[in-house]
């Protein structure tokens, strides 16, 4: 996406790598004869439908620099990497070297 991050919203980012519904159904087909599997993936779909419209509307109103904003306000401050590293044991016969 060649456009600055505030004119992207993250339904356009969704748009882009979706692949597959958010929801989906079972991959086999119910038996008809079931009373209620026979009806039951044109109600759901159209229920999951519904959810991804709202879904879909509620991420066009969020750009990517609104979520790069929250995230840098979440964020711990930038730490130095040599304080996050674990301290290591001294090394053995380092404590006689002192003496």
């Amino acid at each position: 996406m060649a456009a600055p991050a505030v004119a992207i919203s993250l339904r356009d980012v969704y748009d882009a790598l979706d692949e597959e519904p958010l929801f989906a159904l079972p991959p086999r087909p119910a038996r008809a004869e079931c009373v209620v599997g026979g009806g039951v993936g044109a109600v759901v779909a159209r229920f999951f439908g519904g959810a991804e419209a709202v879904m879909s509307d509620y991420l066009a109103t969020v750009s990517v620099a609104d979520l790069v904003s929250e995230l840098a306000a979440a964020s711990k401050p930038m730490v130095p990497r040599a304080t996050c590293l674990p301290r290591r044991p001294p090394a053995r016969g380092a404590d006689r070297a002192a003496e």
